[in-house]
């Protein structure tokens, strides 16, 4: 029976780009954003702030746009700072581009999981509800409750196998077979939900009042698989 895995964002990541006042390269959003209009022309940016200084930084939405080519409900969220606004666009790898930044997900997102099967063999469905990159391996210890030792041991073996490269990152789903060796796993093996290294805590505590993003993900998800054939 096939089990599924779910990634789940728990808050927005962190948004790597330098800071111009001071050493650092960290910045985090809180979900505002600044809408300036120049007679017809519209520019909207993200704010961000320096986790080290404070200092605000933009990242372009907007740029010289026509208000008439704009959706009205678009401007709505841009004027209400709709916290899923904030995710939906820190998702969109053409933001990223154009502002010349990077993400780091760490602590930012938690690994949901079903009851494990007891068959000899586990087959299992890995879903991203937003684009994270995590190492395949790491999904598998903390879904399975081994260490990532272990699990490399399982690949070896050939009793950890998958389509995709499971040592590298990825950030789209997939499926792998875990073989249960004789004697079973030397950890256990939970179901449940699991979170990413560092902790769904310390995350929350900087965005607590980000309540709408992780809504704001699973929007582009459902968005995208629609658009699927």
């Amino acid at each position: 029976m096939l089990e599924n895995w779910v990634v789940v964002p728990t808050c927005l990541p962190v948004v790597l780009r330098r800071c111009h006042v001071c050493p650092s390269g960290r910045f985090r959003a809180n979900g505002k954003f600044r809408v300036n209009a120049n007679h017809k022309l519209l520019d909207a940016w993200l704010l961000v702030r320096c986790v080290a200084c404070g200092d605000t930084a933009k990242l372009t939405i907007l740029e010289r746009v026509n208000v008439r080519s704009v959706r009205p409900r678009l401007l709505v969220r841009l004027h209400e700072n709709d916290p899923a606004l904030a995710a939906e666009l820190l998702a969109d790898p053409v933001v990223l581009r154009r502002n010349r930044v990077a993400l780091d997900w760490e602590g930012a997102w938690r690994l949901s999981t079903g009851a494990p099967g007891h068959q000899d063999f586990r087959d299992v469905s890995v879903r991203f509800a937003a684009r994270i990159p995590v190492r395949p391996v790491r999904l598998i210890a903390e879904g399975c409750g081994l260490s990532r030792a272990e699990v490399e041991r399982l690949i070896e073996e050939g009793k950890v196998v998958s389509a995709v490269r499971l040592r590298g990152k990825v950030s789209g789903d997939f499926t792998f077979t875990l073989k249960r060796p004789q004697g079973g796993l030397h950890g256990p093996v939970f179901g449940g939900e699991r979170r990413g290294e560092g902790g769904r805590r310390r995350c929350e505590s900087h965005f607590h009042n980000v309540e709408g993003c992780e809504s704001g993900f699973h929007n582009i998800r459902s968005r995208n698989t629609r658009k699927r054939p």
